[in-house]
């Protein structure tokens, strides 16, 4: 009796799990795709935060700079108006040659990308299960762990 349900469940199986894997294979691939897609957004959000904040960095040095020479200016003004002329040209000198003033560097932005899941499209069917067969190869024997018996 139970003859031709074994026979029809025999010629399904196969093709059922078949499905099943074609349908897991594709939910995968679109999930890769999407999880693709948000790290190169994450990462052009990371380049354009980077990009603002070296921008940032370059007006920054260019204030810490021109207030710089806006100091050595009034400095030398005041000693051309106390008649030491030649302090004055020492310091407009030193002006042109001094190191550009310390700026804080720019941090490296952090962007996290949302983890992404794309749900299976094959519906749970009651009763029916499948297996998953995990194969492996040794390839450092010394870096598998022991076990005491």
């Amino acid at each position: 009796m139970d003859r031709p349900y074994e026979q029809a469940e025999s010629l399904l199986s196969p093709k059922l799990a078949s499905f099943h894997g074609r349908e897991e294979a594709k939910r995968r691939a679109l999930e890769a795709e999407a999880r693709r897609k948000a790290e190169e957004e994450a990462e052009r959000k990371r380049q354009e935060l980077l990009k603002k904040a070296e921008e940032e960095r370059q007006a920054a040095l260019a204030k810490a700079k021109a207030e710089q020479e806006a100091r050595f200016l009034e400095e030398a003004a005041k000693r051309e108006l106390e008649g030491d002329k030649g302090t004055a040209e020492l310091i407009l000198n030193a002006a042109s040659e001094l190191p550009p003033p310390e700026v804080a560097p720019v941090p490296i932005p952090v962007v996290p990308v949302e983890p992404v899941a794309v749900a299976p499209t094959v519906p749970k069917v009651e009763g029916l299960s499948f297996t998953t067969t995990w194969k492996w190869e040794v390839t450092h024997l010394a870096q598998v762990p022991r076990v005491s018996t």
